[in-house]
C-alpha cells in the first residue's frame, strides 16, 4: 500500500488529487472521505495503475516546492563555490584572462539563478493549473450528466402530459400562489386552460435545473371557471431634459479675468460655463394582460405580457372581456323583455277573466285564450 496520493486543490463538491505513482491526476468526491479536513478516505481508494491508500498529503505541492528549492540552493552553492576559486585563484595571478573568466563564470552563476526561479515558479503554476484542470473537467462532466437527466425528466413528463406541438408560450409577469414568473406553455383541451412551465436551461445553473424540471407540473383552470381576460394600461413617452447647469458666478475666473483686460474682463471672466441642454424621449409602456378566474369561489388573476392578449385569444376566444360582456348584457335585455312580456299577458288574462265574470266570454272560450297566452311565455 502506498503512503499516500497528493493534493492538488479543491471545489464544493470535488478534490482534486495525483497517484505518487503514476503520475494521473483525477477528482474525487468530498463525500468518500471521512471528512474534508483531514482529507482521509472512508474506504482505501485504489488508482488504475495498482497505486491504493486512505490517505491525502494536503503538503504535497509545498513538498515538492521544498525538494525543488533544495536543488536550486545547492546549484547556487556549487556556482559561488566555483566564483569563490576561481576568484582567489584571480588575486593569485593577476592575470586579465583569468578575470575574463571570473566575469563570464559570474554571468553564468546568474543565468542559473534566474533560470531555476523561472524554473521553480514554472513548475507551481504547472500543479496549480493541473489541479484545477482536472477539477473543471470533473465539474463539467457532471454538469453535463446533471442536464442530460433533468431534459430526460423533462421529456418523460411533456409526452406524458401529451403536451401538443402546437402549444403556444406565455410569459407570466408576476408570482401568485399557484404560477411562478416566467414563460409558459399554454393549450386548450377538453374545457380546460392547461399551463405547464417552459424550462429554459440557460437561467439555471445544473442543480436548480434539475430541481425545477422535478417541480414542474401541469396546472389547469376549468374554462367555466374563467370569468375573463382583458389587457390594462397605456403606452406614454417622457421627454427628458438634462444639462444646461452651471452659469453665475465664479471668483477664480473673475480674478484672471480682471488680470488680463481689467474692469470688463472680471464680468466676463467670472460668468461659469454653461452646459449644453440635451433632451431623450423615453417610452414607458404599463400594458399587460389579466386573466380572471375563480378558484374555491375566490376570484384569482394571473398577470401576463401584453402581447400574450393575442395567444389568449386564440385559444379562449369566447371568455374576451368584450364578449363576456356583451353576453351579459344580451342577457339581461332578455330578462327584462321576458319579465314585460309576461307582466303584458298577466294584464290579459285578468282582462279576460273579467270579460267571463260579465258573461262576455264562454268559460270554453276563457280557457282556449288563457292557454294560447300562457304559451307565449
Amino acid at each position: 500500500m502506498g503512503k499516500d496520493f497528493g493534493y492538488l486543490g479543491e471545489s464544493k463538491t470535488y478534490l482534486a488529487i495525483i497517484c505518487l505513482k503514476c503520475k494521473r491526476t483525477e477528482a474525487v468526491k468530498k463525500e468518500l472521505l471521512t471528512n474534508s479536513h483531514d482529507v482521509v478516505f472512508k474506504d482505501i481508494h485504489i488508482c488504475k495503475c495498482g497505486y491504493k491508500s486512505h490517505n491525502i498529503n494536503r503538503d504535497y505541492i509545498k513538498e515538492l516546492n521544498k525538494n525543488k528549492t533544495a536543488v536550486v540552493l545547492f546549484l547556487i552553492d556549487f556556482a559561488l563555490f566555483i566564483i569563490g576559486t576561481i576568484n582567489g585563484f584571480a588575486l593569485s595571478n593577476d592575470s586579465k584572462e583569468i578575470q575574463a573568466i571570473i566575469t563570464l563564470v559570474g554571468i553564468g552563476s546568474g543565468v542559473i539563478l534566474i533560470g531555476s526561479s523561472v524554473y521553480i515558479t514554472k513548475k507551481e503554476s504547472e500543479i496549480g493549473l493541473m489541479g484545477n484542470q482536472v477539477l473543471c473537467s470533473y465539474i463539467n462532466q457532471e454538469n453535463q450528466q446533471i442536464i442530460q437527466y433533468s431534459r430526460e425528466i423533462l421529456d418523460n413528463k411533456m409526452n406524458e402530459l401529451k403536451i401538443p406541438s402546437n402549444a403556444k408560450v406565455i410569459t407570466i409577469k408576476s408570482k401568485t400562489k399557484l404560477y411562478k414568473p416566467g414563460k409558459w406553455y399554454i393549450w386548450n383541451e377538453k374545457d380546460f386552460l392547461n399551463l405547464f412551465p417552459l424550462i429554459e436551461e440557460i437561467k439555471y445553473n445544473p442543480n436548480d435545473l434539475i430541481n425545477a424540471t422535478i417541480e414542474a407540473i401541469k396546472k389547469s383552470i376549468s374554462i367555466d371557471k374563467i370569468e375573463y381576460f382583458y389587457f390594462q394600461g397605456e403606452v406614454f413617452r417622457e421627454n427628458k431634459i438634462c444639462g444646461g447647469g452651471g452659469g453665475g458666478s465664479s471668483v477664480i475666473g473673475a480674478v484672471v479675468g480682471g488680470v488680463i483686460a481689467g474692469e470688463a474682463g472680471a464680468v466676463v471672466g467670472s460668468r461659469k460655463k454653461v452646459d449644453s441642454i440635451k433632451s431623450e424621449l423615453v417610452t414607458h409602456d404599463t400594458r399587460e394582460t389579466i386573466i380572471n378566474y375563480f378558484d374555491y369561489g375566490k376570484r384569482q388573476s394571473i398577470f401576463l405580457e401584453y402581447e400574450d392578449y393575442q395567444t389568449l385569444e386564440d385559444i379562449i376566444p369566447q371568455k374576451q372581456y368584450r364578449i363576456v360582456t356583451a353576453i351579459k348584457d344580451n342577457l339581461i335585455i332578455a330578462d327584462l323583455e321576458k319579465a314585460e312580456s309576461t307582466k303584458a299577458i298577466t294584464e290579459q288574462i285578468k282582462e279576460l277573466a273579467e270579460l267571463k265574470d260579465q258573461g262576455i266570454l264562454k268559460e270554453e272560450e276563457f280557457i282556449q285564450k288563457k292557454k294560447e297566452l300562457l304559451n307565449k311565455i
